[in-house]
């Protein structure tokens, strides 16, 4: 039952996502400013909220994610930090991410909502720049059944 009512879940918030990024791109092609603004935040935002507050078993690196993240809360030098994962070849930028964040000392959601962002707002972008060619909900659908398909 969990996993209808999760799968259910997701193609909902894809749904509402593709929706929203064709609502984004009409108002853009109409030069409506506010309702491409708006669109697009909610089309973003969905996608965000969807991976920062999904259970931390959901995904097959998830858990090494918030372990990275709550580790660097007990450092006080990114110096020592990076050496502890230097060995397992962790990426620096990364590790240099989680470690500025914890700095903040906000939830860990938050941290995975900044992260998803990063992902998501470029692919975003590059879907609308290239909606001449396909409807820029096309580019965003691939993304999510790619993207979402290996990382989820």
């Amino acid at each position: 039952m969990y996993k209808v009512f999760s799968c259910f879940l997701y193609i909902t918030v894809f749904s509402i996502s593709l929706f929203c990024t064709n609502r984004a791109e009409k108002r853009l092609n109409k030069k409506k400013k506010h309702g491409f603004v708006l669109y697009s935040v909610i089309a973003v935002s969905i996608l965000c909220l969807a991976a920062s507050l999904r259970d931390i078993e959901v995904g097959s690196d998830t858990i090494r994610y918030y372990e990275y993240y709550e580790t660097a809360l007990g450092y006080s030098s990114f110096k020592n930090y990076y050496s502890r994962f230097q060995i397992q070849g962790v990426e620096i930028g990364y590790l240099f991410f989680c470690f500025v964040l914890s700095r903040l000392h906000l939830p860990v959601e938050f941290m995975s909502f900044i992260l998803e962002a990063l992902i998501v707002v470029p692919v975003f972008f590059y879907a609308l720049k290239k909606r001449n060619i396909r409807p820029a909900w096309t580019y965003m659908a691939v993304f999510i059944f790619v993207f979402y398909n290996v990382s989820y």
